[in-house]
């Protein structure tokens, strides 16, 4: 187990990299497409296209309690939760 969890772990560094890459381009595809002003762009083998999706949603301050008490509906999800113990523990920012 000990293999599957440092495996585990690489794999989530390696996947953090590669969504900071994917941002990377995205950002300069989009920076593309605002400067010359498309909303579709074709290439030989690729065509891009920005969409404007829009979604609604509230929170539990947005509403009077009674309303949230009868209409919200709670969802649980399963999360595994996976730290190195052999390197120092960061903090995040928002547990200060």
């Amino acid at each position: 187990m000990e293999a599957d969890i440092k495996k585990y772990l690489e794999a989530k560094q390696l996947m953090a990299s590669l969504e900071e890459k994917i941002a990377k381009y995205r950002q300069r595809i989009i920076d593309h497409m605002h400067a010359v002003q498309a909303i579709k762009l074709d290439v030989e083998h690729y065509r891009a296209q920005l969409r404007t999706v829009t979604t609604e949603h509230i929170s539990k301050r947005d509403v009077p309690l009674e309303i949230w008490s009868r209409f919200s509906r709670p969802s649980t999800v399963e999360q595994l939760v996976v730290v190195d113990t052999t390197k120092p523990r960061r903090r995040s920012p928002s547990h200060h």
